[in-house]
């Protein structure tokens, strides 16, 4: 092959001849290449438009779920121009006890296995300087609870709530086990009671009552709304948001109603029909709850992932 030496480098020349057959080589593999890429595109494509995924919670009788739950709520409220920051935490080892399950549902046992948490409150003292309040406690310590945590104490690692549910998480049975518990409503997150595509939602309605202990009360109607927005590898992605279906104009019952409220994004297993993980945020101002001046800001983060 020809070549040309420029300042003691040797620069080598293909003919045309060479470029036309490595060009001619190389041209149907990657041609090929291109339409088995397109190929598998158009069928995943055509797989997330058409296919239907049954979303179905599958547990077994004495099988143990463990979640680790992480939640924080930072509360800045100002009124006359005096600002107070309350900020909580809270970091948990939740437990479900599969206690017995059938082809159409399932009864698990809630506990709480150990917890940590905080509170810090920033606000003015009566003598008028700003001071800051924390409290603490954490149940593996083996220390007293502090004021106020006692009831936590005593029903850390103890059963807490019985319930039966179907496979898509409704509940057909629920049993108090313990006193001064706050567990949340709803254990297990809804699933759609039919087979669900890609781009489908879902709903679940509930009401609540927002009062303001000196002020107004209202029944208030929500409605939280979820949405498949993927499926990949035989994992759910799922969107959550929380819409409120009753007129609120009074901005007392707004602040009472924030705690409500969430947007966010879960995980779901298809294949092994399990929670694998719920992230919830939110961020919402409320003005003119008392006085023109006064506003509150609520800022709230919650994540809970399975832990095995």
């Amino acid at each position: 092959m020809p070549a040309l030496r420029r300042g003691g480098l040797a620069a080598t020349f293909f003919p045309p001849f060479a470029l036309l057959i490595a060009c001619s080589l190389a041209g149907p593999a990657a041609a090929e290449d291109a339409d088995s890429l397109l190929a598998r595109y158009e069928a995943a494509k055509a797989r997330a438009t058409t296919q239907a995924y049954e979303l179905r919670y599958q547990f077994t009788v004495g099988e143990t779920l463990e979640y680790q739950v992480n939640h924080v709520v930072d509360i800045e409220t100002t009124v006359q121009g005096d600002t107070q920051r309350a900020r909580t935490g809270s970091a948990s080892l939740k437990r479900w006890l599969i206690e017995a399950a059938t082809p159409d549902e399932v009864t698990l046992v809630h506990s709480v296995s150990d917890v940590k948490m905080w509170n810090r409150l920033h606000a003015k003292a009566p003598d008028g300087t700003i001071k800051e309040y924390d409290t603490q406690y954490d149940s593996k310590s083996g220390e007293k609870p502090p004021q106020g945590y006692e009831d936590v104490a005593e029903n850390v690692d103890q059963p807490l709530t019985r319930v039966c549910v179907d496979r898509a998480g409704a509940v057909l049975k629920r049993q108090e086990l313990a006193d001064h518990t706050s567990v949340s409503e709803a254990l297990l997150m809804p699933l759609p009671a039919e087979a669900m595509k890609v781009g489908g939602s879902w709903h679940r309605d509930s009401y609540v009552i927002a009062e303001d202990p000196q002020g107004p009360r209202q029944r208030v109607k929500l409605r939280r709304l979820y949405k498949l927005e993927s499926v990949e590898e035989a994992i759910a992605h799922i969107s959550v948001r929380t819409q409120v279906l009753t007129p609120v104009h009074d901005p007392r019952i707004h602040m009472r109603l924030v705690k409500h409220l969430s947007r966010g994004e879960i995980t779901f297993d298809v294949a092994a029909g399990r929670l694998l993980s719920r992230e919830l945020k939110l961020d919402e101002i409320v003005i003119g709850f008392s006085g023109a001046n006064s506003s509150m800001r609520y800022l709230c983060r919650f994540r809970e992932e399975l832990a095995d």
